[in-house]
């Protein structure tokens, strides 16, 4: 048998054209400042570089943070669909791992990097924020592989990443972000500690609120239209209540059956239009938080099962091109989220996932939600374009509901 090849950092020809790449857009489409732990730049041998994952550009800023290490980026496989990251994708030697599934091989390959002497960078999130704030659960395992490894790690954190290019937004929004890093934990303590006091501290941690952020401390973005693409995530009117009748233009979100209609204010909040009706609520979090109250009591009904028509894609982990499979209906009740229907040949599918132990799932801006299943992605479409973040919504509150997570 074929031995593997030793794994090996990035290469440094692609990965400094990257970072100068990176240092010209952190400098003219956003203002970005670095505070650095200076015990970054003293340790010795390869990190494990832990990140919040409130913007795209974590990954980016995470490269310019630990500056005199190369970071082998562990990425979800979906990103290895993505056009523009081709030239730059064999230089950069990402480790590629599935998102919100048991990845065995991904472990192998950064157990295998580490000791090779790579310094590796990991969003344990999984998926970039939807409405500011923290993922609502961090497993349990970041801290095994935290052990596993050995190595010092590395955490940080955009203030003002969310409020730059947020999740449903288009474009990017110049203003101000800062950028900390610290040594979260030392090899000594990596050794000292129990994991379940090193997963209190990852918890801790990995909670910030970028809404709150911004309007304490009066940050604005520079935004044509900043509120275009809102309506993705907040798709239930407070005040009538209706489900996905909301639509949002310019600076402006608006219900289309009651008229109900809010500003989003140049510091992130929500104000009245014309001395209209005021807002319900003040923030983008806090009306998210209504939505999921709804969803708690909807998932409680024994009877709950929602299913709706999709087309249904699945990426080819050769080619990495996403291929048209099928089409059929995504359901969701209180123990699975499954897909029913036909291939191109009018062949009958169906396959479905336990919800016990699926904390989140990748949802897609054009109305789309990503399942994997034994390393291969399955998207789903949805044909109304729309019910991607209910369907999130559905599975997180239901993931807390089954292992009794607050």
């Amino acid at each position: 048998m074929k031995k593997a090849a030793k794994p090996k950092s990035p290469n440094v020809l692609t990965y400094n054209v990257v970072k100068a790449m990176l240092r010209l857009l952190s400098t003219f489409l956003v203002s970005v400042k670095f505070q650095k732990d200076p015990e970054i730049n003293k340790i010795k041998g390869p990190v494990l570089a832990l990140g919040t994952h409130s913007t795209p550009m974590d990954v980016a800023f995470s490269f310019l943070a630990v500056r005199k290490k190369r970071l082998n980026v562990v990425c979800g496989r979906d990103v290895l669909s993505w056009k523009w990251l081709n030239v730059f994708r064999k230089g950069l030697r990402m480790i590629p791992t599935s998102q919100f599934d048991l990845d065995l091989s991904s472990v192998k390959a950064i157990k295998r990097a580490v000791a090779s002497g790579c310094s590796i960078a990991l969003f344990p999130e999984g998926k970039i924020s939807i409405d500011g704030r923290n993922l609502h659960y961090i497993a349990p395992a970041i801290t095994k592989l935290i052990k596993l490894l050995n190595v010092p790690v590395v955490f940080s954190h955009a203030y003002g990443g969310f409020s730059v290019k947020p999740r449903w937004g288009h474009g990017i929004r110049r203003g101000r972000i800062v950028y900390k890093s610290e040594v979260l934990f030392s090899q000594d303590q990596i050794k000292e500690m129990s994991s379940e006091d090193m997963h209190k501290v990852l918890v801790e941690k990995f909670k910030y609120n970028d809404n709150e952020y911004r309007i304490e401390n009066k940050l604005q973005y520079k935004c044509i239209n900043p509120a275009e693409g809102m309506h993705y995530i907040l798709y239930k009117c407070p005040k009538c209540g209706t489900e996905y009748e909301m639509d949002s233009k310019g600076d402006e979100v608006f219900c289309k059956v009651c008229g109900y209609k809010v500003m989003y204010g140049k510091f992130g909040q929500f104000e009245a239009v014309d001395d209209n009706i005021p807002p319900v609520f003040d923030r983008i979090d806090t009306w998210y938080d209504y939505q999921k109250e709804s969803v708690v009591k909807e998932i409680s009904e024994d009877t709950f099962e929602i299913s709706k028509p999709v087309s249904w894609y699945s990426m080819d982990n050769v080619t990495f091109e996403y291929e048209k499979m099928g089409e059929g209906m995504l359901y969701i009740n209180k123990e699975v989220i499954g897909f029913t229907g036909k291939d191109l040949i009018e062949n009958p599918v169906e396959f479905q996932l336990s919800l016990s132990g699926l904390f989140t799932v990748v949802q897609k801006v054009d109305e789309a939600i990503d399942l994997t299943v034994n390393t291969v992605i399955h998207r789903f479409i949805f044909k109304e374009g729309k019910y991607s973040a209910k369907y999130n919504l559905i599975v997180e509150e239901m993931f807390k509901l089954n292992n009794k997570v607050e």
